[in-house]
């Protein structure tokens, strides 16, 4: 017996309904910031974990993944820690005291359990322009290995990301700020160091084909 599995689908009154919040809404409000702040995490682990082959997933993770750096450490940590704080009043009797007698939670309950804490997430060094080199080097040398001569710059930010990120860090965030419309400081020391290995004639910037053309080694 074969078993279809259903797709959700999602009409187009609802999309609409979508439109009208944004998710800038639901982190500025007080009382499900938390929840909002865990979803994200696991909607990121859920892309990481995918076989993503469509440019839209591909941009979407990328966008997720740069606002769960923002979002910062301490904060991920909280919202997780609240919530575990949370399921353990709500075991003893909906939030209700037990065992003591005395109209306080026991200590045990309100403690989450050393075990269930994510362990400190490391911060990667800032990203410079000679690193930033190396990783797009390595990338390009595994590209000239498949037979693939071109990289555009959303992939090539993908994957140098994952190469500085390695080990779950965190990016320094010094990387995250802003930069005079180029997207965060990060892109602009990768570009620097793609113009740096242009110049070494080891890549070449299309216009018209609007992607990085890699050179022989």
């Amino acid at each position: 017996m074969t078993t279809t599995t259903e797709t959700i689908q999602i009409d187009e009154p609802a999309l609409l309904k979508a439109d009208q919040i944004t998710l800038s809404d639901l982190l500025q409000s007080d009382l499900i910031v938390g929840t909002v702040v865990r979803s994200l995490c696991i909607i990121r682990k859920e892309l990481l974990s995918s076989d993503i082959t469509e440019s839209e997933d591909q941009e979407l993770e990328s966008k997720i993944t740069a606002l769960f750096h923002a979002i910062g450490v301490k904060n991920r940590e909280l919202a997780f820690d609240q919530h575990r704080k949370h399921k353990a009043g709500s075991s003893n009797g909906n939030g209700h005291a037990s065992g003591n007698g005395n109209g306080h939670s026991p200590a045990a309950a309100e403690r989450p359990s050393p075990q269930l804490l994510p362990p400190p997430a490391q911060t990667a060094p800032k990203l410079t322009i000679a690193a930033a080199a190396g990783y797009a080097a390595k990338v390009l040398d595994i590209l000239r290995g498949t037979g693939t001569r071109t990289i555009n710059t959303d992939d090539l930010r993908k994957a140098v990301q994952d190469l500085h990120l390695a080990g779950d860090r965190v990016w320094h965030s010094t990387d995250l700020i802003a930069h005079n419309g180029d997207g965060l400081l990060w892109h602009r020391t990768l570009q620097s160091a793609m113009e740096k290995l242009a110049t070494d004639e080891v890549v070449m910037w299309s216009n018209k084909r609007n992607c990085w053309v890699i050179f022989d080694a």
